[in-house]
């Protein structure tokens, strides 16, 4: 129980950064990584595992 309430209590984003995935950086995407994740998303439509698996880190 206070696992959930402590996940309650934290941010969605801090919850990604604190425990989720520690190396994950908060920069916003390159014009690079934003024209790779559009073209992704019109070859797999919303199959955002395999999208991911196209992007660094």
């Amino acid at each position: 129980m206070r696992q959930i309430k402590r996940r309650w209590n934290l941010g969605e984003d801090e919850l990604l950064h604190s425990q989720l995935i520690p190396g994950r950086t908060r920069q916003p995407f390159t014009q690079e990584e934003d024209d790779n994740i559009f073209k992704a998303h019109v070859k797999f439509s919303n199959q955002w595992a395999k999208i991911t698996t196209l992007l660094p880190g």
